[in-house]
């Protein structure tokens, strides 16, 4: 006789692996509920979609007391792939019983001047820092600091309003910008370069699964240069760190995953790379946004089987991942200005070039894009495919040349 599978709830929301990945990689192994909230506008795009493929619950429609009331005795686990939802995931399964993240560490994970105090408490490369609760604040703070400084909100992701300031010109710029909520001005890190390729950007990521005190470091993540003001432009496996460099780096990630208290998760660790070592820009905890797409294409390791083996409290066994291909997410973003798109090339122009396999997103005409919301707004992701990491620049340069000429803004 089959055993019925175990139920797993997914709250989903954007910055999430797409519905169609984590269906996919569910089948035949567990079945889904997805928790969403249609009030915001990406899960409103997306949810028919998810209805038609899974059980779905809407927050919009239903409060968290009566969800838990009815998932209570009927799901066996809960995760989210998605920074937004962190803190309804903890309170569901703090109600449910079930494993995840405390309360107490999403609030570390997700309030960035919180998290910046543990960390330097436990002494892991301590950083200067200020919380500020409204932009009449930036100049003391940044006078007690110390130019050069990043400013960004204590809440947010996808370098959403994260702005550097090497003047003081640059932080009266800010100002007018900057919205409603917290804000968090640190000193800024030097750049050191890459330690083991110079077109490679000057950080990196490490992806980390947590389970019953084990501690699996199971992908570092290369990025691209970043481009202004610091808005991501690429993700790479696999690394090219020097092994004594590398072990730097996974040592340093492990100590920020401890000092924020965590016990279960898969976890991502935003590293720099500075003249005096590897020091940590942020802490996030769930799947880097890229990194399950990248690892199941590139790997014989599926990171969201991983992380749904995590909810359902199943023992992760450490290995070495076996890459054998670089596989690249290429993103092609707005200009630095409010722009409204005039025209844009069909995706296909992307798609003839040797190694790309996959283009997402895409804009229409009218569109205005704003830099501002970071690694939210992008024109195009395109995911390309070497035989090896060396190969790669090439493949770059030409992608680099399409993204000058596909899309036309108005002036």
């Amino acid at each position: 006789m089959t055993r019925p599978l175990p139920t797993v709830v997914v709250t989903y929301a954007l910055g999430s692996a797409s519905p169609a990945e984590i269906l996919d990689v569910a089948e035949d192994y567990c079945e889904l509920v997805f928790v969403v909230d249609s009030r915001a506008k990406h899960t409103r795009e997306v949810l028919p979609f998810i209805q038609d493929l899974a059980v779905t619950f809407d927050l919009a429609k239903i409060s968290e007391e009566e969800l838990a009331a009815q998932l209570a005795g009927r799901v066996h686990g809960i995760t989210t792939f998605s920074e937004f939802m962190l803190a309804v995931t903890a309170r569901l399964a703090d109600t449910l019983g079930l494993p995840f993240h405390s309360r107490q560490v999403v609030g570390a994970l997700t309030d960035k001047a919180r998290q910046r105090q543990l960390l330097n408490e436990h002494g892991v490369a301590p950083l200067r820092f200020a919380r500020v609760r409204h932009p009449e604040e930036f100049p003391t703070a940044v006078e007690d600091i110390g130019l050069p400084v990043v400013i960004k909100p204590v809440h947010g992701t996808a370098s959403v309003d994260v702005y550097p300031c090497h003047t003081w010109a640059d932080v009266q710029a800010i100002a007018p910008l900057s919205t409603s909520g917290e804000w968090v001005v640190e000193e800024m890190l030097s750049s050191g370069g890459h330690p083991g390729v110079d077109w490679l950007g000057d950080y990196c990521s490490v992806e980390t699964a947590v389970h019953r005190g084990t501690f699996w470091h199971f992908a570092v993540v290369e990025r691209l240069p970043l481009t202004e003001p610091l808005r991501e432009t690429g993700f790479l496996v696999p690394d090219a760190l020097p092994p004594a460099y590398r072990t730097q780096v996974l040592e340093l990630a492990e100590r920020a995953v401890r000092a924020l208290g965590t016990a279960i998760g898969v976890m991502h660790v935003e590293i720099k790379f500075t003249p005096d070592g590897p020091r940590v820009i942020e802490v996030n905890g769930r799947l880097g946004g890229t990194t399950g797409r990248l690892l199941r294409r590139a790997s014989d390791l599926d990171p969201l089987r991983l992380a749904l083996d995590i909810a359902l409290d199943r023992d992760i066994r450490p290995r070495e991942p076996v890459l054998d291909r670089c596989v690249v997410a290429y993103r092609v973003l707005p200009p630095l200005r409010t722009a409204t798109v005039r025209a844009v090339e069909d995706p296909s122009s992307w798609r003839a070039q040797t190694g790309v396999w996959a283009v997402d997103g895409g804009v229409r005409a009218g569109q205005v894009l704003d830099w501002r919301r970071g690694g939210l707004e992008r024109v195009f992701t395109v995911w390309a495919e070497v035989d090896r990491l060396g190969s790669l620049p090439p493949v770059l340069q030409r992608l680099a040349t399409t993204a000058g000429t596909c899309v036309e803004y108005d002036d």
